[in-house]
């Protein structure tokens, strides 16, 4: 099985694509668990641009994928949110990212499950994840990159907040004046 990924990765890196997902396809029909397989395959979809042999391989065996490495899962993560964005590879992706987000995660990884939420538009969760992390390891409260991830988490929340709260001040400025419309429509068909 080492040979066969040592054959892999030479066609990735002489641009055979074609050949070297075919392989990676059938060595992950024999082991769909087998990380270094998986992380192929993400570069090859990422080569090719195309995540359908991605996804056909999450689909068939979700559930040993799942049981691989937290930082195999992220990877996976990362090249479906980079390669597309439709609901189906969202809620992949995101699935994934939880799997791994609830194991013992070291510093890189919980960046790049920090930076995968964010991508997904769930600074919330991604601030959960980030407290939880510093509660469970006060270390990485002096993590920079972490740091720097909280703020912009936090000023996109609180941007999303505005623009709520800004709609619903129009929504409601445009209620009350279609209201006062209709009252005067109303009072001059009565002839007051």
């Amino acid at each position: 099985m080492l040979r066969d990924v040592q054959a892999i990765e030479n066609k990735v890196i002489i641009g055979r694509f074609d050949e070297a997902l075919g392989q990676v396809m059938a060595l992950l029909k024999l082991d769909p668990s087998n990380f270094r397989a998986l992380e192929l395959l993400c570069q090859l979809s990422a080569a090719t641009k195309d995540v359908r042999g991605l996804l056909g391989i999450l689909d068939a065996h979700f559930d040993q994928i799942q049981n691989t490495s937290a930082s195999t899962l992220l990877t996976i993560s990362e090249t479906l949110l980079s390669l597309r964005d439709d609901v189906e590879t969202r809620l992949v992706a995101s699935r994934l990212n939880v799997i791994a987000s609830g194991r013992n995660l070291e510093a890189n990884e919980l960046r790049r499950a920090v930076v995968n939420l964010r991508k997904l538009r769930e600074d919330d969760k991604a601030l959960d994840l980030i407290e939880e992390m510093f509660r469970r390891d006060g270390s990485l409260r002096r993590s920079a990159p972490l740091l720097q991830l909280e703020g912009k988490a936090r000023i996109d929340l609180a941007k999303s907040a505005l623009i709520r709260r800004g709609t619903e001040i129009h929504l409601a400025r445009r209620r009350h004046a279609r209201g006062i419309c209709s009252v005067n429509t109303f009072l001059m068909q009565r002839g007051v």
